[in-house]
């Protein structure tokens, strides 16, 4: 029969709500949880059901940090690199790490180093060689990342002191 008489849904295991069979629902506002599924049933006049279950998860991506230090295109000697961004929001108020990315070219085609922390700042001495080295940095909230920030030029400098006098 094409005319079903009862209508209902189930929205992640909750009672079922009956509604009317003519309707379209596209904004159904009881949705909270991450993880989801919605079950939509029909019984037609001689009481046979049809259900259909749809699982689907809702979450928003976090924000793009926002690149603080060093500033772009400047010059630093080897050591002592401490590289710093704003926070990222996640209006879902998912928990936070950050991915920053070192590349010896623009296009990220050579990662040099990447990390993670759930700080707004790195610093680390070992990665860092001579010459231009690009950054940038992403969010993740443990489902999805935000897109990358800018990215950012740094030309690396290593400094060499040699003492030649006195001999001793």
């Amino acid at each position: 029969e094409n005319n079903p008489s009862i209508c209902s849904y189930s929205l992640n295991l909750a009672a079922n709500v009956t509604v009317p069979c003519s309707q379209n629902y596209t904004n159904i506002t009881a949705i909270t949880k991450i993880m989801n599924n919605i079950t939509f049933y029909a019984n037609d006049t001689l009481g046979y059901i049809g259900s259909t279950t749809i699982f689907f998860r809702m979450n928003t991506n976090p924000t793009v940090p926002e690149l603080v230090s060093p500033a772009n295109a400047t010059e630093k000697i080897y050591n002592n690199l401490t590289f710093i961004w704003n926070a990222s929001t996640d209006s879902d108020g998912d928990n936070l790490t950050y991915e920053i990315v070192f590349g010896n070219d623009s296009s990220f085609t050579r990662q040099l180093h990447n990390a993670t922390t759930s700080n707004t700042n790195y610093t680390n001495i070992s990665i860092y060689q001579d010459g231009a080295q690009y950054w940038k940095v992403r969010a993740y909230d443990s489902l999805e990342y935000s897109n990358y920030s800018e990215q950012r030029l740094l030309d690396i400098i290593k400094a060499v002191i040699n003492i030649t006098s006195p001999a001793n």
